[in-house]
């Protein structure tokens, strides 16, 4: 996060389209980047996620925080 503290984009984009596998220490690690991003004015979202990967986030009830879709 040194990184988006010292350019502070107005987003970051995180692509799991390579993503296949994701248990929870992946979902903990994706809601804590995205509460960092938040606390530094920036925006975190998940783009092409594996319908393994949306099946995961639905089931944790975070698909719509991450993703922005419904």
């Amino acid at each position: 996060m040194n990184e988006v503290r010292r350019r502070r984009p107005p987003s970051l984009v995180v692509d799991m389209l390579q993503v296949t596998f994701m248990d929870s220490t992946g979902l903990a690690a994706l809601l804590s980047a995205q509460r960092a991003a938040r606390g530094l004015g920036t925006s975190l979202v998940v783009r092409e996620v594996s319908t393994f990967i949306e099946r995961q986030l639905r089931m944790a009830g975070i698909y719509e925080v991450l993703t922005g879709h419904r």
